[in-house]
C-alpha cells in the first residue's frame, strides 16, 4: 500500500499543491500508515480526512508540520445540528490539546445544502480554539 501510495502520489501530485503559501497536502481514508510516505514526498502542511483519529495522527507527526482537520463534514455540517457541532469540535480540542502545530478543519469540502448554523457552530468553536 506505501509503494502504492508514493507511485500514486509521485505521478498525479510530483509537486505538493500549495496549502497557506507552502506545500501541503490533503489526505482522505485510513492514512495512518502511510505517514511516513505522506511526508517523503515534500508536504510541509498535511490535512487529514475525518476517517482517521486526529490525536493519533499528531502523535505521530513532527511538530513542525502543520496539521489539519478532521471534523466530518457530512456527519456534523450536513446532518448535524450546532450542538452536535460544538460536541464534535470539543473532542478534537482534547485530542489536540498540547499540539501547537494543530489547526482545526473540516475533514473535506462542506456538503451542499449544508445548514448555515452548522457553519456558524463550527466556526465560532474554531475561533474559541483559537482564543479568538
Amino acid at each position: 500500500m506505501r509503494a502504492f501510495f508514493k507511485t500514486l502520489a509521485g505521478a498525479s501530485c510530483p509537486k505538493p499543491f500549495p496549502v497557506l503559501s507552502f506545500p501541503g497536502i490533503q489526505v482522505l481514508g485510513l492514512t495512518l500508515p502511510l505517514l511516513s510516505s505522506i511526508l517523503g514526498i515534500g508536504a510541509r502542511a498535511c490535512h487529514f480526512g475525518d476517517a482517521v483519529d486526529i490525536g493519533e495522527i499528531l502523535k505521530r507527526m513532527p511538530a513542525e508540520v502543520p496539521v489539519m482537520g478532521n471534523l466530518s463534514p457530512s456527519r456534523y455540517l450536513r446532518h448535524g445540528t450546532p450542538d452536535r457541532v460544538a460536541a464534535a469540535m470539543r473532542t478534537m480540542v482534547a485530542q489536540a490539546r498540547g499540539y501547537a502545530n494543530y489547526i482545526p478543519s473540516t475533514g473535506c469540502d462542506i456538503p451542499p445544502l449544508s445548514p448555515l448554523e452548522n457553519i456558524d457552530a463550527f466556526m465560532s468553536a474554531a475561533a474559541m480554539m483559537r482564543g479568538g
